[in-house]
């Protein structure tokens, strides 16, 4: 072989060599974290409500221990309203009042503590909440939360996770109280800063 034939396929390894060394390093740079942004309404379906443990032998209420799961509907944020204290987007018989504007399906449980739904000011509950939002195949997309459930207008509580595009979630979402609803249960509209991490 002559030399200049061998310079040249010493130029070609080279070559090779350093297109394969910028992919390496292209790849070892990491990967940005995503924000979202996410706002929603939910209506908690009163009649799914299951409850078990202590209540408050005067009005039957729970109190601190009592376990307690509802289910409910998600709503494009801005969907609920709430007229002398009572929210919509729920009808007494559990069925959506909204059913064409319905988006995803939520769910909480957790358990009640001091004097539960009496609590004046502060925690009444804490609680896991799930926001299915592929109702169709359920758990494939999911955003799971949890903290307190407060008296008072609003709290915060935190994305601690989830499943499908949402598999590294986390942040925080504000929640607004927007007052019981026909069925026993509640309007919430929830305000998420979600960072997806790469």
């Amino acid at each position: 072989m002559s030399n200049s034939v061998q310079r040249r396929n010493l130029l070609k390894v080279a070559s090779l060599g350093l297109g394969a060394l910028g992919t390496a390093a292209a790849a070892s740079q990491p990967a940005e974290a995503r924000r979202l942004n996410l706002r929603v309404d939910v209506s908690g379906n009163g009649t799914t409500i299951g409850s078990s443990g202590p209540t408050d032998p005067a009005t039957g209420f729970p109190i601190n221990g009592n376990n307690f799961v509802i289910e409910g509907f998600i709503y494009p944020f801005g969907t609920l309203t709430t007229t002398n204290g009572i929210s919509n987007g729920v009808l007494p018989t559990g069925e959506p009042e909204f059913p064409e504007l319905v988006i995803a399906t939520w769910f909480c449980a957790g358990w009640f503590v001091r004097q539960g739904v009496f609590t004046p000011l502060g925690p009444q509950a804490f609680t896991n909440q799930i926001f299915d939002l592929v109702p169709s195949t359920p758990g494939t997309d999911t955003i799971i939360t949890t903290g307190y459930e407060q008296a008072g207008p609003s709290g915060i509580r935190a994305v601690t996770g989830g499943t499908g595009r949402y598999a590294r979630a986390t942040g925080q979402v504000t929640q607004f109280g927007l007052g019981a609803n026909i069925t026993g249960g509640f309007g919430l509209r929830q305000v998420f800063e979600i960072v997806i991490l790469p």
